[in-house]
C-alpha cells in the first residue's frame, strides 16, 4: 500500500482524536497537502470506521473474485507479437484493455503504451 495513503490515514486519525469534524479535518489536511489531497467522502468513510472502534489503518479484505490476470501473459504476448495493438491483445487474452494498460504501468515495462494504443 502507498505510504502516502497510510500517512493520510494517520492524519485523519489524528484529526478524529482531536475532535475535528469531517469538513474541518478535510480542510486542515488539504491546507497542507493541496486542495485535492483528500476528499470529504474519503475522510467521512474513515471517520465512520473510527467511530465504530476500528482504528486499523490498513485496507479491509474485499469481497469478490480476485484478479486472475497473469502479468507474465501480457509480457509474453508483447514479446512474441510486438506489432499487436492493445485492443488485439485484449481480444487474444480475453481481458479488458485497461488491465493491459495497468499492467504496463505497474511493471514499468519499456514497451510504449502509446505505440500499442487502440486506434
Amino acid at each position: 500500500m502507498s505510504e502516502m495513503r497510510i500517512h493520510f490515514r494517520h492524519l485523519m486519525l489524528y484529526e478524529f482524536r482531536k475532535g475535528s469534524s469531517v469538513p474541518i479535518a478535510t480542510k486542515n489536511i488539504c491546507a497542507v497537502y493541496g486542495e485535492n489531497a483528500l476528499s470529504s467522502r474519503t475522510c467521512r468513510k474513515w471517520f465512520q470506521r473510527f467511530r465504530a472502534g476500528n482504528f486499523c489503518l490498513e485496507d479491509e479484505e474485499r469481497s469478490g473474485r480476485p484478479p486472475q490476470t497473469d502479468e507474465d501473459q501480457i509480457r509474453d504476448l508483447v514479446e512474441k507479437s510486438r506489432s499487436l495493438r492493445v485492443q488485439e491483445m485484449s481480444n487474444v487474452l480475453k481481458i479488458p484493455k485497461t488491465t493491459i494498460h495497468r499492467g504496463f504501468k505497474k511493471n514499468g515495462d519499456g514497451v510504449k503504451v502509446e505505440r500499442l494504443g487502440a486506434p
